[in-house]
């Protein structure tokens, strides 16, 4: 009989050491359960926190675009040179926020750049206009309407500074 009762004992021994497995495994299981939870919660504050900045990057945005149409409001009046200022503090707004190739920025750089070209600053509106044509070529083309438009723009004020030998290719290019 000594040799049937040593399966049992080899059973019982695995039956043990199954058990304490298991009870390890559960363990092991509820710590993961417990660090997934905390993982998801942490995820979630942080996906609140994203969409409260978001937010209020939009409303600090709209006030921006507010801005823009004072700017227009000021251009009509003829004070350029306000305008001018205003135009300046937000395209620095819209580099900082959007990065300078960004479509927001672009239109706010091509507004300062003409009201440098209508108060006849003309050395301060020519590198922002290259600026307007080279990013409008990277990200349109330069067949695209908004990159000849660049274009004209900038070889009108080479034109007006008297450079009308840079200005000609830059027409010849766009057309």
């Amino acid at each position: 009989r000594k040799p049937a009762e040593a399966p049992n004992d080899a059973m019982s021994k695995f039956s043990e050491a199954l058990e304490a497995e298991l009870a390890t495994g559960c363990a092991l299981s509820a710590a993961y359960g417990r660090i997934l939870q905390f993982v998801e919660h942490e995820l979630e504050h942080e996906r609140n926190e994203v969409e409260r900045l978001r937010k209020e990057v939009a409303a600090i945005d709209r006030r921006e675009a507010m801005k823009l149409d004072l700017v227009r409001a000021l251009e009509d009046r003829h004070d350029l040179e306000t305008a001018r200022l205003l135009c300046q503090r937000v395209v620095t707004f819209y580099r900082s926020i959007h990065g300078s190739r960004d479509p927001k920025t672009l239109a706010a750089l091509k507004k300062l750049a003409s009201l440098f070209h209508d108060t006849q600053h003309l050395s301060e509106a020519e590198p922002l206009y290259r600026e307007v044509l080279a990013a409008r070529r990277a990200e349109l083309g330069s067949t695209h309407p908004k990159s000849v438009g660049a274009a004209v723009d900038l070889a009108m004020c080479l034109r007006d500074s008297g450079h009308l030998d840079a200005a000609e290719p830059i027409l010849t290019q766009a057309v």
